[in-house]
């Protein structure tokens, strides 16, 4: 099927503009008039008009200098350009790597994006995740578990068949090291607790469930495609879900997404590019290391 989404390229600017923002305070505390008169645009699309080459100038020189904050500003807003083909810089040799967690990770997917749709011609960075598997992992185990409480709702999800089955199936997965599927026969308990992670109206079980879900897209690399319908459907009940709760499953996404090049996880596939400007939600961003 042919898609026309372009929520891949709005996703990358999306970070790549929250990237800037981080840094915006050492913008303005050490960054030089050259640098604090280039505008940050809301799609960070330099204009072409008769500064532009000049701002391109500023941005390249800073990108390139000593210091790593101001240096990784200027190359997000390079890049954020350069998505949208504007490409008035050498790309090569950028500080892409030195720049902590969150940070490297965005710029380095806006690399690998603009490389997509224009062709760089340049060895790319190697992409990376905000956060390392061993940071995400655990605090979504921790709500997986609390389905423990909850395994025969759960598994009366599929109009209660097989119910005594899929719950000592759940009860042998919560109590893995990681809360991990089986490989093979996944029918139980994955089948209830795919049809639980379905609505958000399911109460209490919900989050745990969903939590479980991301945990399954971590461990097989995302073979089984829990979470791509789910955001689509559910992102905006997912970013009004208790902190506790809802920071560990939106790391959880985000690593899965980070993973994989960009337009490899698309929620909005199908969608074409005005309902995607409407009604899409980004995966939000966080400045950790």
């Amino acid at each position: 099927m042919i898609g026309f989404s372009d929520w891949p390229k709005r996703q990358v600017l999306h970070d790549l503009r929250c990237v800037a923002e981080a840094a915006r305070p050492a913008v303005e505390a050490r960054g030089g008039a050259m640098l604090q008169a280039v505008p940050v645009e809301a799609d960070l699309q330099l204009a072409c008009d008769g500064d532009y080459l000049d701002h391109v100038i500023a941005l390249d020189a800073v990108a390139r200098g000593a210091d790593a904050e101001l240096a990784g500003y200027a190359t997000a807003l390079l890049i954020g350009d350069a998505v949208h083909g504007q490409i008035g810089f050498a790309p090569e040799g950028l500080p892409v790597d030195s720049q902590p967690g969150a940070r490297r990770a965005a710029l380095a997917r806006g690399l690998h994006a603009a490389d997509e749709a224009h062709d760089l011609g340049v060895a790319l960075p190697e992409l990376v995740t905000s956060l390392p598997k061993e940071k995400v992992i655990p605090p979504l185990m921790q709500i997986a578990r609390e389905l423990r409480g909850m395994v025969d709702a759960v598994a009366h999800a599929d109009y209660g068949m097989d119910a005594a089955r899929h719950a000592e199936a759940l009860r042998a997965v919560l109590d893995t090291e990681d809360c991990r599927f089986p490989k093979g026969e996944r029918w139980y308990p994955a089948e209830v607790v795919e049809l639980t992670g379905h609505d958000p109206d399911n109460g209490a079980t919900w989050l745990p469930c969903i939590a479980l879900l991301v945990l399954d897209d971590i461990h097989y690399g995302g073979d089984f495609d829990q979470m791509t319908f789910r955001w689509m459907k559910q992102a905006e009940r997912l970013l009004e879900a208790p902190e506790r709760m809802r920071g560990p499953i939106l790391r959880g996404i985000r690593h899965v997404m980070e993973r994989e090049v960009p337009g490899y996880w698309d929620p909005y596939f199908e969608w074409m590019p005005r309902k995607i400007a409407e009604s899409a939600v980004m995966v939000p961003w966080e400045d950790v290391a």
